[in-house]
């Protein structure tokens, strides 16, 4: 984009006049249709252009069109970055919230186990009712572990994503997503796929508008 803007820049001194000087040496010219006289002698031919059929006008809007389409295509990089990470949170969220069903699901088979310790010092139950709890909290403390190494392996995308330059917790605010309508219809032209095709035809009209001003 910033490229484009300097090339726009550029153009704008094709909208100046043009002045040009052509000198040589000569063995003869034409005094008339049939009499000519030897050299040798110098030449000077000058030109000045002041208008060129509006194709300097024509170039400066073809370069605002490819500006507008790269502006578009960065609008879709970025809608496509957001959407990644969107994706990377809400599975990050998903696996922190299944953590903490799992935590509370560990404090009340430690408070059975308790309960089933209890009744084997008492003779009511046997040892292999305790082994059941200790092994189901085993098999949780597992899924914990095996969630925090998701996490962890989902943060480092999402950092990733942003060249590591934001925290997590930057990251999150800046996707937030506020509450909003129910958007009922859209206008498939504000799309940025569709802006750029519809740019690069109104370059394309441009470019054919140059070709005709060179022809004149």
């Amino acid at each position: 984009i910033e490229s484009n803007q300097y090339d726009s820049k550029i153009n704008k001194s094709l909208f100046l006049p043009e002045f040009s000087l052509n000198t040589g040496l000569g063995s003869e010219y034409t005094i008339d249709k049939t009499e000519t006289n030897k050299g040798p002698f110098l030449y000077l031919d000058g030109k000045m252009n002041l208008y060129r059929g509006n194709r300097d006008l024509n170039q400066e809007q073809i370069i605002q069109t490819a500006n507008l389409k790269l502006k578009n295509e960065s609008e879709k990089i970025l809608r496509k970055t957001k959407i990644e990470a969107f994706d990377l949170i809400s599975n990050i969220n998903t696996l922190q919230n299944d953590t903490s069903f799992i935590e509370n699901e560990i404090k009340e088979n430690e408070n059975q186990l308790k309960m089933a310790k209890k009744k084997l010092d008492a003779g009511l139950t046997t040892s292999a009712d305790l082994l059941d709890f200790q092994i189901k909290n085993e098999n949780l403390q597992n899924e914990i572990s095996s969630n925090e190494f998701k996490i962890n392996d989902l943060e480092k995308k999402l950092n990733n994503l942003f060249g590591n330059k934001l925290s997590i917790d930057q990251i999150k605010n800046e996707l937030k997503i506020p509450e909003t309508e129910i958007i009922n219809s859209i206008n498939t032209k504000d799309l940025p796929e569709i802006q750029i095709i519809l740019n690069e035809l109104n370059s394309s009209k441009l470019e054919i508008r140059n070709v005709k001003a060179e022809y004149f």
